[in-house]
């Protein structure tokens, strides 16, 4: 999933884009990621079946339907958050990773440097949009510790590749807190399947 600094940087620009839009931004910002704090991400995210091909059950991560016609959102602070995150993280493994790369390296090699890119990427992000985590530091260090176990990721590895610029996080950061959340949520019940907000899409 994207990193807790993206997620963040996109609630906070989403804000400053929406300034009527959120009454309660504690609830709004408790939505925007909460999708991660939980022991099976694959229910929060409403990912398709696991199949064996690892680069398709990560592009499978969010698939936004499920969310949508669950009836959970329902225009609320928090849900507001949840889907805006949800809406990151398929955006950001779709179309900012490039399938090229996650084809040409094995599912470890590809974690360890996504966690690599985070961690080049975080200073960079908090100070950028001044992240405030005074009230989630602790559970997002445990969330991060987990995932780091889980996925194997070695930082001592001298071969890590930063596998996006700081450039284009804050492209994508602009474009997916830019998105009208009503038309886009009035598109994918439309299709009833995973589907840009628009189809100009370059980071």
């Amino acid at each position: 999933m994207a990193s807790f600094s993206i997620h963040l940087a996109v609630g906070k620009r989403y804000l400053e884009n929406n300034i009527d839009r959120v009454k309660d931004e504690d609830l709004f910002y408790q939505g925007i990621i909460a999708p991660d704090l939980t022991n099976d991400k694959k229910i929060t995210h409403y990912s398709l079946p696991y199949g064996d091909v690892w680069q398709d059950n990560v592009i499978g991560k969010v698939f936004l339907p499920d969310y949508i016609f669950s009836g959970k959102y329902d225009g609320s602070d928090y849900e507001l958050g949840v889907f805006i995150h949800l809406v990151t993280d398929y955006i950001f493994f779709c179309f900012l990773i490039e399938r090229k790369y996650m084809d040409s390296v094995s599912f470890l090699t590809f974690c360890n440097d996504l966690y690599y890119s985070y961690d080049c990427s975080q200073k960079f992000l908090d100070t950028k949009y001044a992240i405030d985590y005074s009230n989630i530091r602790e559970i997002v260090d445990k969330n991060i510790a987990e995932g780091i176990k889980n996925k194997h990721v070695d930082f001592e590895h001298v071969d890590h590749k930063n596998i996006f610029t700081n450039e284009q996080l804050c492209n994508f950061v602009e474009y997916v807190s830019s998105i009208d959340i009503d038309k886009y949520i009035s598109k994918i019940k439309k299709y009833k399947t995973n589907v840009l907000p628009d189809e100009k899409l370059s980071f």
